[in-house]
Formats: C-alpha cells, structure tokens, sequence
C-alpha cells in the first residue's frame, strides 16, 4: 500500500464515518461524531466546528478540539455539552484533520462534513419510543435521515456483545456508502471495523 507523513502502510486514508456529499440530520443538540485514523505514528489531531450561516462561504468557528494522538483506528466523539450546545435548526459543518510531521504540511489529511440539529417529528418519537433495543432505534433513525443518532445507537448496541463484531454498525456503513457513492463509498466498505476509541 502507500505510504505517507502519517505512516499509514493502508489505502484508507483519514475519512469520516458520515455522509459528505449532503447534509445528514442529529436530534442532538452535542450529537457524537466518528472518523476512522490510519496513523501509526504520533500526530495532531484537530476537531473544529463551524456554524452556517446563509452565505455560501459563511461559516463561524463555534468549538475547536486539538490534541496529539497515538492510535489509529475508530474514533468517537461527543462535543462536550459544558462547552457547546448545538442550536436546533441550525446547519453545522464538522471538520476533522490530523498533522504527523510539522515539517510536512503537504502530507496533512482533513476531511469535513455537514450535520442539521432537527427535532424528531412526533410520529418518529413515538416509534423510537416503542423500539425494543437499541438496534430497531438505529434502524428508525437512518430510515428517517438521522445518521449521526442512528451511528451512535448502533456503536452502543454493538457495545452490549463485546465479542462480536458490529454489524449493525458495518450495516449502516453499507447503506451510507451505497448513497454516498464514489471514493469516499469506497473507503467505507474497506474498512475493518473495532470499537472505537473514545476521544475525552
């Protein structure tokens, strides 16, 4: 496989486990993000959050995260409610980067995607209400265009077997990469998924 700054001996390079050719929907108001890092050796890493604004280019910087990192793999974020509240009908674009070598910015990888803060109707509520297990709650949230709370259900579902591996999770990766189409499709359905490493 390639080889770049970052040290990754793969061909899946840092992508973001969302939809990034449209704006997906969160009920959260600190909805939880996930990105897979190929790195295998120290980096920087950085989560910043923008807000949306009417103009085509306007966006404002609402929250930032930076820290150095050693491990690759899955990565699960919740924006921390003590330091921002996500505003309900508000557009949010999300942008994660990672930086190996300062000496090399060339070989820095960022990708971005878009969320809605959307209140669930009542009719979905009901049926979450009404859900079993975690698992038919993901599956109500992704029919309905919920990725980030329909992700975040099935890595919490996946989570009460831990010695199996997470289907509900690779299932809704199917899905999103069937939608998302292109390089980024591809990437998704290379992935060889663990649980993830919560970021704190």
């Amino acid at each position: 496989g390639s080889r770049t700054g970052c040290g990754e001996t793969g061909a899946i390079p840092l992508t973001v486990l969302a939809p990034t050719s449209h704006v997906a929907y969160t009920a959260s108001t600190n909805p939880t993000l996930m990105w897979y890092v190929p790195a295998t050796v120290p980096y920087l890493l950085d989560v910043s959050l923008y807000q949306v604004g009417d103009g085509a280019n306007e966006r404002q910087l609402v929250y930032q995260y930076e820290a150095i990192e050693e491990t690759s793999g899955l990565f699960q974020f919740t924006v921390p409610d003590s330091e921002l509240t996500l505003t309900s009908g508000e557009r949010y674009l999300w942008q994660v980067a990672i930086a190996c070598d300062p000496n090399s910015p060339a070989n820095d990888q960022t990708i971005v995607a878009e969320l809605e803060v959307v209140e669930v109707p009542e009719a979905i509520a009901i049926d979450l209400a009404n859900a079993q297990t975690l698992e038919e709650q993901s599956q109500i949230y992704a029919e309905n265009g919920y990725w980030y709370d329909a992700l975040q259900s099935a890595v919490g579902w996946t989570e009460l077997f831990d010695d199996q591996p997470p289907l509900t999770v690779l299932d809704l990766l199917e899905e999103l990469a069937e939608v998302e189409g292109g390089i980024h499709a591809w990437y998704l359905a290379q992935m060889n998924l663990q649980f993830p490493v919560v970021v704190e």
